[in-house]
């Protein structure tokens, strides 16, 4: 699913519950700025992806599914194709036979799933087989990861360090030289040298 497609699809969920997006904002307990036009596009014009946390509630507020969700954009006449990207056990990211140390992954050693209209062949799939991630994210979850994203504050990522450690946190802030993260697992900031970092990349979606 493209940005612009995503932002239709809450425009359209919107127009379905009678409301408009900062009605469905509020009803998500967003701020109801959260989806105004403005939120769409960065400084630069570039488009901005809603973050998955807000989308998340959305859902959750509308008792619908993410299949759900995808389902309202093909019914509102978005374009919608079935593709497939990779998916990798969360505990094969610190493996080269799965992904090099520059995040790249080796496709042909990953199982694959379909994936709605995807224009990013980088996007991939973490499935998380362990509950050491609790509460943020259980076993069974699957973390729809994209590369090319950009990452700001309060984005969820997941990075890999030169000492193979795999973490998933919260972006809190980062500089030129150093990288500051809330790591789940522990609650505890972390500060990392952007120099131990050999990959950091945004998850866009969890599907629960």
């Amino acid at each position: 699913m493209k940005c612009n497609e995503l932002w239709k699809t809450i425009d359209k969920l919107a127009l379905r519950l009678k409301t408009t997006p900062s009605g469905l904002a509020k009803l998500a307990g967003l701020d109801a700025t959260s989806f105004n036009k403005s939120k769409r596009f960065r400084p630069d014009g570039n488009p901005r992806w809603p973050s998955m946390e807000s989308v998340n509630k959305v859902l959750q507020a509308c008792n619908i599914t993410f299949e759900d969700f995808i389902a309202l954009s093909k019914a509102e006449g978005i374009s919608y194709k079935p593709e497939t990207i990779a998916l990798i056990d969360i505990e094969k990211l610190g493996d080269k036979k799965h992904i090099d140390d520059n995040g790249a992954l080796i496709r042909k050693n990953c199982n694959a799933i379909k994936f709605p209209n995807i224009q990013d062949n980088k996007i991939f799939a973490i499935d998380i087989t362990t509950n050491k991630f609790e509460p943020w994210f259980k076993s069974g979850n699957m973390l729809i990861i994209s590369p090319n994203a950009d990452i700001r504050r309060g984005d969820r990522l997941v990075l890999k360090t030169v000492d193979n450690e795999i973490i998933i946190g919260e972006l809190i802030k980062k500089t030129v030289q150093k990288t500051e993260i809330k790591e789940i697992c522990s609650g505890k900031n972390m500060e990392l040298k952007n120099n131990d970092i050999l990959w950091s990349y945004r998850i866009i979606w969890t599907s629960q």
